[in-house]
């Protein structure tokens, strides 16, 4: 494994840390607002985007989980604060909302997110 591999792999690690940290924070509604900022939302925003576009068959798992925690993220945002919710159906520079480019985006990729999670292995839950 080369340097700048381990280096990706390593920042692949701390982000994910990171949307963890922030999934968790934005549970509890009155530290939600508190994280509620332009900066988050679209820097989630941007992950669920690059993650979706960057997805393909060979994919590595750890993208896959960085993209449904930062979803998880922007889903405690919107359903918690207003403040983010406001953010996400207010027209951006293309007249697009987040939401309706998340939900463009979703609608795109919907198959390549079939693909790489059924070729990951599957937990047993019983």
């Amino acid at each position: 494994m080369g340097a700048q591999q381990g280096d990706n792999g390593q920042c692949q690690k701390i982000l994910t840390h990171y949307i963890r940290v922030v999934l968790n924070v934005t549970n509890d509604p009155s530290l939600c607002d508190t994280m509620s900022t332009a900066q988050l939302v679209n820097g989630l925003v941007k992950i669920v985007r690059e993650g979706f576009g960057g997805m393909s068959e060979g994919s590595e798992g750890s993208t896959l989980d960085v993209v449904i925690l930062a979803l998880g993220a922007l889903t405690n945002l919107a359903e918690k604060c207003t403040l983010s919710k406001a953010m996400f159906l207010t027209p951006t520079s293309n007249s697009n909302s987040l939401l309706d480019q998340l939900l463009g985006l979703f609608s795109a990729s919907v198959g390549s997110v079939l693909e790489v999670s059924s070729s990951r292995p599957q937990l047993a839950l019983f």
